[in-house]
């Protein structure tokens, strides 16, 4: 992966980010309102509980020029003298040249390497990592940033426990207030600062922002990281998860599902049959006795689709076989698309009209389909799609099925070869069929 350094002042203007000031996360000194450049801010970070809590982001003034966390890393392990000059380890001079001349005469610090990096020739650092060189010096006007972005609100969000009557939130909110506080400590006139409380002040601000930096970066990476946790792991409506087992009555093209699985998969499209064609008001009365309600609505629908899900042996045999004729009807010259995985090729993609079975927990498919994805019955799951546009519809039609795609039937790992190949398995599974 190649590390690509953000230009923090160009995305704060093309954002319109606004500044984090306070560390407090309250306005005065009770729980009344949050504080309106605090941490919290629904003025920076939109209104608690709404989506712009997890899009809008907030920034801290450093007011000097700090190394970029990132980049510290790779700073202190380009040359053994840089690092000792960054680290205070070492008194240095910078000669005329640019070399890096240690000197007990000299200067040393973080503080006052950023001053005079300006004066040190890259080119001359005696180092067995070029490429952290030439990072170096294509990124030479992002490795110091004077501003530091703050996560947005909603990934972070302060919350109040209920049993133990306490403020709960994400431990990087204390290195935001760390950071903020730090900060606010710094005066414009530097020369009035104390040169060993700055010094120290400085190295403080650096170890907090590599800190936070740190937190981030370990909440990215690893199993439950956002990578792979997240976005690996996302959740897709009108999706569903299931076992796989046989039916070799089941016609090529058709896949069996559960009714509600299918109830939904087609979630939307039952709403509105509800809604606008019930005409003899059948499905209504049943939800509103369910749901032990007399008024019906989008949202009682939803519940009534969920409760279906969650506990079908629940829902009496006249309401299932109601529900399944209504969901036939629905689905009717539909497809849905699924796939095993891992996806290896196209094959693995296949779409079939829906044949909607009784309250259950496994997909049936015809034996065949297997020979494209490669499955078997031993435990392997398919993850099914509801196709909701007629272009959809249409696209995995021609493209996925076999009663409609030519293309379906060949093979894309060997020319003009077909997908569905009679194996070992199945052909004793048909002598044996057969031999009496």
């Amino acid at each position: 992966m190649k590390l690509k350094l953000l230009d923090i002042d160009l995305f704060i203007n093309k954002k319109n980010i606004q500044k984090v000031t306070s560390s407090s996360y309250y306005e005065g000194s009770g729980r009344a309102s949050l504080n309106k450049s605090g941490l919290f801010s629904e003025e920076i970070f939109g209104r608690t509980g709404s989506r712009e809590r997890k899009k809008y982001y907030g920034y801290v003034d450093l007011k000097l020029n700090f190394i970029h966390p990132e980049v510290y890393k790779i700073l202190t392990n380009v040359n053994t003298d840089l690092t000792k000059y960054i680290l205070g380890k070492q008194k240095y001079i910078i000669s005329n040249d640019g070399q890096l001349i240690a000197d007990d005469e000299g200067t040393t610090g973080v503080f006052d390497c950023i001053q005079k990096f300006s004066k040190i020739n890259l080119d001359e650092l005696k180092t067995k990592k070029p490429k952290h060189i030439n990072y170096i010096k294509n990124n030479i006007d992002k490795i110091f940033i004077n501003k530091y972005l703050i996560l947005p609100a909603g990934y972070r969000d302060i919350q109040m426990s209920a049993t133990e009557n306490r403020i709960k939130f994400s431990e990087i909110n204390e290195l935001y207030v760390k950071l903020i506080n730090q900060t606010n400590m710094l005066v414009d006139d530097l020369d009035s600062f104390d040169p060993e409380l700055m010094e120290s002040l400085f190295n403080s601000i650096q170890r907090n922002l590599i800190n936070i930096n740190s937190w981030i970066k370990g909440r990215i990476k690893g199993k439950h990281g956002l990578i792979r946790g997240g976005i690996l792991k996302k959740v897709t409506d009108f999706s569903a998860w299931l076992v796989i087992s046989p039916d070799n009555e089941l016609d090529m093209g058709h896949i069996g599902l559960p009714v509600q699985i299918v109830l939904k998969l087609y979630e939307p499209f039952f709403i509105h049959h509800v809604l606008k064609k019930d005409k003899d008001n059948l499905l209504k009365g049943i939800i509103e006795k369910y749901m032990s309600t007399d008024e019906l609505d989008t949202n009682i629908i939803k519940n009534f689709i969920n409760k279906v899900n969650e506990i079908p042996k629940d829902i009496d045999s006249v309401t299932i076989n109601i529900l399944k004729e209504t969901i036939q009807e629905i689905v009717k010259d539909k497809v849905v698309a699924y796939k095993r995985d891992p996806v290896e090729n196209r094959e693995s993609w296949i779409s079939s009209y829906i044949r909607v079975d009784n309250v259950g927990f496994s997909a049936k498919l015809n034996s065949f389909d297997l020979c494209k994805n490669g499955g078997d019955y031993d435990g392997d799951t398919i993850s099914i799609f509801a196709l909701l546009t007629d272009e959809a519809q249409e696209q995995a039609k021609q493209s996925m099925n076999v009663l409609h795609s030519k293309s379906a039937w060949e093979s894309s790992l060997m020319y003009n070869d077909s997908a569905f190949s009679l194996t070992q398995d199945a052909a004793t599974a048909i002598y044996s069929a057969t031999i009496h």
